[in-house]
């Protein structure tokens, strides 16, 4: 429901989460999603960025949907 949202909330919450638990896929994509709604793009980009680092290390493959294209 678009207006009960609040992404300023989300974020700070995502903020949070990721601050407790930095290497968790989840957090990391939450906290990505909740930048992006906020507007704050390129520090979205950078989390992401930073998931798709650590998957990469550690061999993960990436889904087609993630892959760049």
């Amino acid at each position: 429901d678009p207006l009960r949202r609040d992404p300023e909330r989300a974020c700070r919450y995502a903020e949070k989460a990721y601050s407790l638990n930095s290497s968790d896929e989840r957090t990391l994509e939450t906290f990505a999603d909740a930048l992006f709604a906020t507007g704050n793009v390129a520090r979205a980009v950078e989390i992401q960025q930073e998931r798709l680092d650590r998957e990469r290390k550690a061999g993960i493959a990436l889904k087609s949907e993630d892959r760049p294209s």
